[in-house]
């Protein structure tokens, strides 16, 4: 996800890396910080993650490979 506000952005992860498990990470991309989920061992890991996103919190979301 991404929102415009820092403090909004954090306060989101820490719910999301609480409700799913993961850790996570906010990152600032211009005008708009972003919430990252992850690193996971396989994209299937990512995938199963990305699924429950969708289903449990209605989020839609994008695997992002590590560079």
């Amino acid at each position: 996800g991404a929102v415009s506000d820092q403090t909004r952005a954090q306060q989101y992860q820490q719910r999301l890396s609480q409700q799913f498990s993961v850790p996570g990470r906010v990152i600032q991309n211009g005008a708009v910080w972003r919430i990252q989920l992850g690193p996971f061992a396989s994209k299937a890991e990512a995938s199963a993650l990305q699924q429950r996103l969708q289903t449990e919190a209605q989020l839609q979301s994008f695997i992002a490979s590590a560079q």
